[in-house]
């Protein structure tokens, strides 16, 4: 992740690994959001910011073991030795199948990896002013709806294709998915 400043980039973070799963469990958790703190940038206006899913291919071909216990990449639950790739983005959760929204009995789980799903998110046209001794936040905010938008502009249906999980016949639709990551985040 990185702010822009024109043509320059000031980096944030080589890497990091963002966990939703316990602030997404209610509205007022996903509304809550999550944080991601920076405390040494350089004070200036920024007009951009760029971010990435996935793990770039000069860290993807590492093993956890490779790094230092601290490193997000060396968590081995995000790591499947069946592609020799990181895990880029796990969306799960649970869906309504009868249309009663008294309880979601569906699940889905998707699982997107490998060095052709990675995507870099460029947010340009931004007013991000960095002050001394003032805390800046950005928001950014993810839709994940748009997510699961497939390519004639209609949605996934999550009773059909619920799953995506190391095999190859959910290539078409991991590549959609990452491809949507470029337009569901947006800043605010």
């Amino acid at each position: 992740m990185g702010l822009k400043e024109g043509e320059h980039e000031v980096s944030m973070n080589e890497i990091d690994f963002i966990d939703f799963t316990d602030i997404n469990v209610d509205m007022a958790g996903a509304s809550e959001g999550y944080t991601i703190s920076k405390l040494s940038l350089p004070v200036s206006n920024y007009d951009g910011l760029t971010m990435s899913i996935g793990v770039p291919s000069d860290l993807n071909e590492n093993l956890p073991s490779d790094f230092s216990s601290s490193h997000p990449l060396a968590r081995s639950s995000e790591h499947w030795s069946q592609w020799n790739s990181y895990i880029f983005s796990k969306l799960e959760g649970k869906y309504d199948e009868d249309n009663e929204p008294t309880q979601l009995e569906g699940n889905y789980v998707f699982h997107i990896g490998r060095d052709e799903m990675f995507r870099t998110i460029e947010l340009d046209d931004l007013d991000i002013a960095l002050k001394p001794d003032s805390g800046t936040r950005i928001t950014v905010e993810i839709d994940v709806k748009n997510l699961f938008r497939l390519s004639n502009g209609s949605y996934l249906d999550l009773e059909t294709q619920n799953e995506i999980h190391g095999d190859e016949s959910g290539e078409a639709l991991s590549l959609q998915i990452s491809n949507n990551w470029l337009t569901a985040i947006s800043i605010q």
